[in-house]
Formats: C-alpha cells, sequence, structure tokens
C-alpha cells in the first residue's frame, strides 16, 4: 500500500523537509484509503516534525486543515472544529487560501446547526472566487446540497 511506502520512507532518517513531504504524502493516502485513524497520525507526526524544525511553515494549516478532516471522518466534530479554526487562522496569517478554504469546508460540516454552516459556506466560497480553487467546489456543492435536503430539526453535522 502506498501509504506504507511513504510512512517507511518518511522514518528512515533524512532532512526534515524531505521526511515532511513523505509523512504529508502516507497521509494523504491513508485518507484516501478511509484510513483516517493512520491519515491523522501521520498529519500528527508531519506537523510534529514541523514545528520542531521549522522547515516547511508554509504546509503547516493544510496539515490542521488535512488532519482536522480525518478527526470529522472519525465523528469528532469538536475536535475537528477547534483544529479547523486553528487552520483559519494561520491560513489568514501566511495568505494560504486552499488551506483556508478546506478548512471553512470542515467547519461548516462540523457545525451543530445550518446557520452555522452556511456562514462558513460563505467563507468557503469567498475564498474559492478569489483563489479560482475550483478542486474544493465539489465538497462545497456537497455539503450545499445537504443543507438543502435536510430540515433545521434533523440537523446533525458532520
Amino acid at each position: 500500500i502506498l501509504s506504507e511506502v511513504y510512512a517507511t520512507q518518511a522514518r528512515l532518517g533524512m532532512e526534515p523537509e524531505a521526511r515532511l513531504g513523505l509523512l504529508l504524502k502516507a497521509g494523504d493516502a491513508y485518507a484516501s484509503a478511509g484510513e483516517d485513524a493512520q491519515a491523522i497520525e501521520a498529519y500528527g507526526e508531519s506537523l510534529d516534525l514541523l514545528r520542531s524544525s521549522r522547515a516547511a511553515m508554509e504546509y503547516e494549516s493544510e496539515l490542521l486543515a488535512n488532519k482536522a478532516a480525518c478527526h470529522l471522518a472519525q465523528g469528532e466534530a469538536d475536535v475537528a472544529t477547534r483544529m479547523a479554526q486553528e487552520a483559519v487562522r494561520l491560513s489568514k496569517e501566511r495568505a494560504t487560501r486552499l488551506s483556508e478554504c478546506r478548512a471553512w469546508l470542515v467547519i461548516a460540516s462540523a457545525a451543530p446547526d445550518r446557520r452555522a454552516s452556511e456562514i462558513a459556506l460563505q467563507q468557503a466560497e469567498g475564498l474559492i472566487a478569489q483563489s479560482g480553487a475550483v478542486t474544493h467546489l465539489a465538497r462545497l456543492h456537497e455539503i450545499r446540497s445537504r443543507l438543502s435536503c435536510e430540515s433545521e430539526s434533523s440537523w446533525a453535522g458532520g
């Protein structure tokens, strides 16, 4: 499995930037395979390495947004929301709009009610319009579709 290859290579001891890249790829591969617990571990290890080495700090908000999405997939909406809010804060500081957009989509999905979800979706939509981040359009439409299908009383987030 590709995720295992990346994770193993990352542990072989190389420059922090190279290790970080491999751990990020491992996390992405685990997340794509639906192995969210392993993805959380890989993203967490990436964040630890990034913060301790101060290498490739521009990836911090992306790692946080990705890790938040995995926590949400595991049903941990509160953890996901806190982590996504941190990703939004860092993204604004560093002007990393793609990561900020992803984080807003996590917040929208984890929102406790329709109004909070809609506010987060508006933020994401604005970032897509500014940056042309069409890669996030499908997720935005998926969340918006869920909003239109669910009644206020049945809103459960996630």
